[in-house]
């Protein structure tokens, strides 16, 4: 009996008895002898957290661009009827000066033609905004820009003219703006009110 006793405690992890002469139990003695792993559980706590962050990112990306080109696509298409209203206003204004019994001459003659082309201009656009999606326009915009950078940079200088004309006016505006409902400006109102102080 005294052997078999020896037996169980040989065959026993450290720390581990046969419960009676320990003073404890045998789960409280592996705690004691296992050394504390708060980093490792940290770590990987930490690294579940930054996949679910990236998950969470990911999907709020995905939906947004979905959402952005989606909107886009209804703006294309708006664009697309509306152009092809347009043409057909001006085709009939073409077909207009083409009809009648009199021959047309001059800058009426000229007047028909350029509206027949810009009408088939416009045909030709609003179909290519039909036709195509965002991808494929971004593509043919970006091979047009690098067979015509002549064209780009002066598109570039134009809208860049056109945008400080633009802040130019708007600030000139803001000046109106500050009118009373007298008519005055905030400087006229100040010298009348030093002049009547004086």
């Amino acid at each position: 009996m005294a052997q078999e006793n020896n037996n169980n405690i040989m065959n026993k992890p450290v720390g581990q008895t046969s419960g009676t002469n320990s003073g404890g139990s045998a789960t409280q003695m592996q705690k004691q002898k296992q050394p504390a792993n708060f980093g490792g559980s940290s770590i990987e706590t930490g690294k579940g957290l930054l996949e679910q962050v990236k998950s969470t990112a990911g999907s709020a990306y995905d939906s947004a661009a979905h959402t952005a080109t989606s909107k886009l696509d209804d703006q294309k298409l708006n664009l697309s009827m509306g152009l092809s209203s347009v043409a057909d206003s001006v085709r009939r204004i073409g077909e207009g000066l083409h009809d009648g019994d009199t021959p047309v001459e001059g800058v009426a003659k000229v007047t028909a033609e350029y509206s027949d082309t810009v009408a088939k201009k416009l045909d030709q656009a609003a179909e290519y905004l039909g036709n195509k999606d965002l991808k494929q326009m971004y593509g043919d915009a970006e091979s047009f820009a690098r067979r015509n950078p002549a064209v780009l940079i002066g598109g570039a200088f134009v809208l860049g003219m056109l945008a400080v004309r633009f802040l130019k006016s708007s600030n000139s505006g803001s000046a109106m703006t500050n009118k009373n409902s007298t008519g005055f400006n905030n400087e006229n109102l100040n010298r009348q009110v030093n002049g009547i102080a004086r």
